[in-house]
């Protein structure tokens, strides 16, 4: 299996965040299976978890009910919808980010999470399809289950108050995007077809 790859030019660590802002992404479809309510009901009255901002990217036809759900649990601006962005934006608001989460049911090869881990963050996924295979639970961030807003909430926590974990893991989702690159992938290509055609030689 040859996995999505991606643009590590365009995407790429930023500047070492500093403050006590600790600053969540998620990027994409605004869809109920992408799990972001999950998200919310984690950090809804989750004193310990205080100092983060969930920025949510894209839209859908489920934003609505997230933006109702993000009122009722009284977290106002601290929850910021920034609607679809362009291609050319998104590379800053991974730069901007402390970790980046995608508690999807399910996907096929997701470049979000390339796209973060390419960006040097630490990524919270769901142990779901095509999902566990992008990420190592403990190495590049955390696999959490499905649906399971209390082990986001751990998962997060984990990263709020250890620095170190956070750069270690980042440090390991960068160097599996690096052999993720559309070079390494393009070659990983290339040697598939030359040993077919090896192959086929009388």
């Amino acid at each position: 299996v040859i996995p999505n790859g991606v643009d590590t030019e365009r995407f790429k660590p930023g500047p070492a965040r500093t403050g006590k802002e600790f600053r969540l992404l998620f990027v994409g479809r605004l869809r109920d299976f992408k799990g972001a309510q999950h998200v919310l009901e984690a950090l809804g009255g989750a004193e310990e978890l205080a100092p983060v901002r969930f920025d949510i990217v894209g839209d859908g036809p489920y934003g609505g009910e997230l933006e109702r759900r993000a009122r009722e649990k009284g977290w106002g601006g601290r929850v910021v919808f920034h609607g679809w962005a362009a291609p050319e934006e998104t590379p800053a608001f991974y730069r901007e980010a402390d970790a980046f989460i995608l508690p999807s049911y399910a996907e096929g090869s997701p470049n979000v999470v390339l796209e973060a881990m390419a960006s040097g963050l630490p990524v919270i996924v769901s142990d779901g399809p095509g999902l566990r295979e992008s990420v190592r639970d403990g190495v590049e961030g955390f696999v959490t289950p499905a649906r399971d807003a209390g082990a986001i909430r751990a998962a997060l926590g984990r990263l709020v108050h250890d620095r170190e974990a956070r750069r270690r893991m980042g440090e390991a989702g960068l160097a599996r995007a690096r052999e993720q690159s559309w070079a390494g992938v393009a070659r990983r290509h290339v040697a598939i077809f030359e040993r077919v055609l090896a192959a086929g030689k009388p």
